[in-house]
């Protein structure tokens, strides 16, 4: 894995994990000004939800140089996760802003728009983990046959 690639993670990671913080004030208003449990919830999930994806961008561009993927692979695996924290967060933002939960595509076009991010957002990171997955084993299998002791 290049240091280029871990480095993309630390920064969208860093970038995912600060909105995230940003979405706790509208959480923490939506609880002390009794905005209702359907936005409280809302934005407890955009803030939480967004926070964590940012951790595991981090988390993973930490751990991209122990993985064997060949290049386009790697970089399948590090846009594919960036996309899809960058396109849950925000489809968490439209269910805070806008009410609606994007589970299906359709309704008012907000719910359409919050649907379609939400979709990036699952493909992205079953793919991304998918390889993930594949890169951590392929590891793992070199190390067990003797090409590379640590």
């Amino acid at each position: 894995m290049s240091e280029r690639s871990q480095i993309q993670m630390l920064f969208h990671g860093a970038v995912v994990l600060f909105t995230g913080l940003w979405f706790g004030l509208p959480f923490g208003l939506a609880v002390s000004r009794g905005w209702g449990e359907e936005s409280v919830g809302a934005w407890h999930v955009a803030h939480s939800g967004t926070v964590a994806m940012g951790v595991m961008l981090i988390a993973i561009g930490a751990a991209l140089h122990r993985m064997v993927l060949r290049q386009p692979a790697a970089s399948l695996l590090v846009w594919s996760l960036v996309a899809s924290a960058y396109g849950f967060a925000f489809g968490f933002l439209m269910r805070g802003i806008a009410g609606v939960r994007g589970f299906q595509p359709s309704g008012p076009a907000s719910n359409v728009v919050a649907f379609t991010a939400n979709m990036v957002g699952v493909w992205g990171s079953l793919l991304g983990i998918a390889l993930v997955i594949y890169g951590a084993y392929a590891a793992l299998t070199r190390t067990s046959t003797g090409l590379k002791k640590g």
